[in-house]
């Protein structure tokens, strides 16, 4: 080095120069801004140099790189055939080599005497070639003491470099098989059904498998790969502890648990694509957890309580006919099934888990709902509900499984526990089956239609200010649709029981509904502009209130006999570009829903009163039951006291209050005695007074 000895780069670039100005070797010095390398961990600038290397011989087998590539799925699609096919078109030949000390001692032996070289493919044949028993440690430095004997004569030598680590990764599709000492394993699992990893693998793992597998077998080592993208901050900025906006795995699964994690990154995210993460999305999952762990325990408690084994009774061998709500959610669970088995063999994985969500919500949010009177109800029907719950929930399990390993497994050692479910963990259950005798699309569609229809209905009734105990007398939907009319007219007991009103009327048009509309000038101004916007109003103004609701619902626009100046197309009218209103005369009260209207007779008779009062007085003693501790088969001994307009009231619904709170005996009077012990209560109902007294018979 001479002179230049001890000088560093960067730091002595002076010196540097000045050499140069004595030499008369410099023409310029001028200051030029560009990027510049520097160490990811220390941020110091880095120098080059050039090294000699070992390659793989890419631009050999390029061609046929690609040639695999177009029989590998790729999830996202675009990702094998942009991304990929991209960067083996410019793939270059791939240093394999590094000089460093820690690492797979590179395994090529070259001859000090004539330089031939010899690479060594495995333990055995490293023992057979320096003639040795053993090696103790095949690592840097003691790999470096076996030597090898050269045809020439002369001694080989270990060159020593160290293995690339992307080639340990490259050849992980093999290694982890035991490959080459077990062939039947390599048979068996070689080349691998799916893997999966992140965008940025394209030029890592993705690229090395296929160079290696090539390399040593002529094949691609994997027939599906799933690419996902990067977790980012809820800012969409990429974590890094420099930026302090990082969240460590830690953090999360102790607070929120692994499941909930797993479960969300799958659901929450796109193939290929970088994800935001936030808390609240992260506990609307959690949330779903809870309520798939609640649905076990009730279904675990019904069981009990009704001593039956779902497990261990067939469907086909209960007497009771299934009911439109177990054919519902009997289809929900076949079509889930169905629909998920395709999307998990077509490797769509954030797809398959909401299938499977939605339908553990259905069961929760939908069939507990319509069948929480057979549960509470001794007999087939009750039995039948239980069944039918076991049997979503067992599925859904399967189903889940591989999302929620966890929860999953735990739910199902309960069902083992209480039912004799055979196999050890849910994860050596095989995948369910789908049933397509059991799959009605109608009869799916007609329930979600029912739905829209009950939520319409159950806001309706708190305007009102009616709670679902209290019954109502009709129910009218307002609607043009066939397909809403169908779905009421097959699931009328349905959406009577659940919204408790006695009557069901489906109309067209109800002559006490008056609608008042008038253009929005603001928004029309706004959406075409001051010369086109008066002409738009004048024709919005000459249309019928009740044609303008009918047309917006059933084609979400409407069409005006003017043109628009720029596009040369008819003016569309959106909801946004009216002001709407709704009134019903009478006792009434009204809501949309997206194809009509629900509206609620509010009128309240004796009859319809007496059972309003009685359902809330029955909630309020089984509130008190279950404060006190009592069990569901345990009797009671019941006293109620209130006004005489209430006593008469209750007193027409004697054998229906008995029944529900498990009385053998129920006295009303106008105040209770000194009974001795027992539960007391007092609450207001409809602003009247209501006093309880109950004791165990």
């Amino acid at each position: 080095m001479g002179r230049f000895a001890g000088w560093v780069a960067k730091k002595d670039d002076e010196k540097f120069v000045d050499v140069l100005k004595e030499k008369g070797a410099l023409i310029a010095i001028s200051p030029v801004e560009h990027d510049y390398a520097h160490c990811w961990r220390c941020h110091s600038p880095v120098i080059f140099r050039k090294t000699t290397q070992w390659f793989f011989n890419i631009e050999k087998i390029k061609e046929k790189l690609k040639r695999h590539n177009k029989k590998i799925k790729w999830v996202p699609e675009w990702a094998g055939k942009n991304w990929f096919d991209s960067w083996l078109d410019n793939l270059k030949d791939n240093s394999i080599t590094r000089q460093r000390y820690w690492g797979a001692p590179l395994p090529i032996w070259r001859c000090e005497k004539c330089n031939k070289i010899k690479v060594i493919g495995s333990y055995k044949e490293l023992l057979k070639e320096s003639g040795k028993k053993e090696v103790e440690d095949l690592h840097i430095p003691e790999i470096d003491k076996v030597k090898l004997k050269c045809e020439c004569g002369g001694d080989m030598k270990r060159l020593p470099d160290i293995l690339d680590v992307w080639v340990d990764s490259g050849t992980a599709s093999w290694n982890c098989l035991d490959f080459p000492d077990r062939e039947d394993l390599f048979k068996k699992y070689f080349p691998a059904d799916f893997i999966l990893e992140g965008k940025d693998q394209i030029r890592g793992w993705f690229n090395l498998l296929l160079i290696c597998s090539e390399i040593g077998f002529g094949k691609a080592p994997f027939k599906n790969v799933y690419m996902h993208g990067f977790v980012q901050d809820a800012q969409g900025r990429k974590m890094s502890k420099s930026l302090q906006n990082y969240i460590t795995p830690d953090e999360v699964i102790d607070k929120y648990g692994a499941d909930t994690f797993r479960y969300f990154v799958i659901a929450c995210s796109n193939p290929g694509l970088d994800f935001n993460y936030n808390f609240d999305d992260l506990k609307v999952k959690m949330s779903n957890l809870r309520i798939l762990w609640n649905l076990h325990k009730l279904l675990l408690m019904n069981a009990e309580l009704a001593d039956f084994n779902p497990y261990k009774s067939k469907l086909k061998e209960l007497k009771a006919d299934l009911g439109k709500e177990e054919r519902f959610i009997l289809s929900r669970l076949n079509s889930t099934i169905k629909r998920t088995t395709e999307l998990m063999d077509n490797y769509e994985l954030n797809k398959a888990v909401l299938e499977i969500e939605q339908l553990f919500l259905d069961l929760s949010r939908e069939y507990i709902q319509y069948v929480r009177d057979k549960l509470n109800e001794e007999g087939q029907e009750r039995e039948l509900a239980i069944k039918v719950m076991f049997e979503v929930l067992y599925n859904v399990l399967k189903l889940f499984a591989p999302f929620a390993p966890f929860l999953c497994d735990r739910i199902f050692l309960n069902f083992k526990e209480e039912f004799g479910l055979e196999e050890e963990s849910i994860h050596l259950v095989n995948w369910p089956d789908y049933n397509e005798d059991l799959i009605n699309q109608k009869t799916e569609e007609h329930f979600k239609k029912m739905d829209e229809i009950l939520q319409s209905g159950l806001y309706v009734r708190e305007k009102a200010g009616y709670g679902v105990r209290w019954p109502l007398q009709k129910l009218i939907v307002e609607t043009e649709d066939k397909d809403f009319k169908e779905a009421l007219t097959e699931l009328k007991d349905v959406v009577l029981s659940q919204l408790n009103i006695k009557e069901l009327e489906i109309v067209e048009s109800l002559k006490e509904h008056k609608i008042t509309t008038s253009p929005n000038k603001n928004k029309i101004y706004a959406s075409f502009g001051e010369e086109m916007a008066p002409a738009v109003i004048k024709e919005a103004e000459k249309l019928n209130p009740r044609e303008i609701v009918k047309r917006l619902k059933r084609e979400n626009n409407i069409k005006l006999d003017i043109k628009d100046e720029k596009s040369g197309e008819k003016v569309k009218l959106l909801r946004e570009h009216f002001n709407i209103e709704h009134k019903v005369e009478g006792e009434y009260e009204f809501s949309e829903f997206s194809k009509g209207s629900v509206i609620i007779s509010t009128k309240m008779n004796k009859e319809l009163k007496a059972e309003g009062f009685s359902r809330e007085v029955i909630r309020r003693v089984q509130a008190q039951r279950k404060k006190a501790g009592l069990e569901k088969s345990d009797k009671i001994e019941l006293w109620i006291a209130g006004d005489k307009e209430l006593l008469e009231i209750l007193s027409l619904n004697r054998e229906l209050i008995q029944e529900r709170v498990g009385a053998d005996s129920l006295e009303l009077d106008k105040k209770i005695s000194d009974l001795g012990n027992g539960e007391t209560g007092h609450f207001k109902i409809k602003g009247k007074q209501v006093e309880i007294f109950f004791k165990k018979t």
